[in-house]
């Protein structure tokens, strides 16, 4: 994920959500789809995961709350799975590679409005639209108060 779209994430799609649930939203859920992928396609993803794992690790290590990557052929998933290596410890744990079944695992993890309906969800949203239940909250909380500072983190209960 580009620097540029953590940023807007961070400084205004997680506080925006923090608002609407009145609690600290501080992680995301991030999936990749690599549907189609030849094996020459391999070794570009690849270098792409492990660019973010470098990238994210390193600015944005808290934020992530799991990477999901579906459509992963029988045949591939060693190798995706192989890129763990690259990531620190904790951002291993929070990596899964699947293959086409994967439906019943999305929706443990993603409420299904916010999960397009290609993917078994109900969101009408496309492939890269930044829509999601934040949007009116963001829009009107600036246009009322300024720009948003999301709530305190709650300490961890134990």
């Amino acid at each position: 994920m580009p620097a540029q779209e953590n940023e807007r994430i961070m400084r205004q799609v997680l506080p925006a959500c923090s608002v609407l649930l009145g609690r600290h939203v501080e992680k995301m859920t991030t999936l990749i789809d690599i549907a189609g992928l030849s094996m020459g396609d391999v070794s570009a993803v690849l270098d792409m995961l492990k660019a973010f794992a470098k990238v994210d690790g390193s600015n944005y290590p808290e934020t992530l709350g799991c990477m999901v990557i579906v459509n992963v052929p029988w045949i591939m998933k060693g190798l995706f799975s192989g890129v763990k290596v690259f990531m620190a410890p904790e951002t291993q744990k929070k990596m899964e590679v699947l293959d086409t079944s994967y439906h019943t695992r999305l929706h443990q993890l993603i409420a299904p409005d916010s999960l397009l309906a290609e993917y078994g969800g109900t969101s009408q949203g496309r492939l890269g639209d930044a829509v999601g239940p934040w949007t009116a909250a963001l829009f009107s909380m600036q246009a009322i108060m300024g720009p948003m500072q999301p709530p305190a983190p709650t300490p961890a209960l134990e």
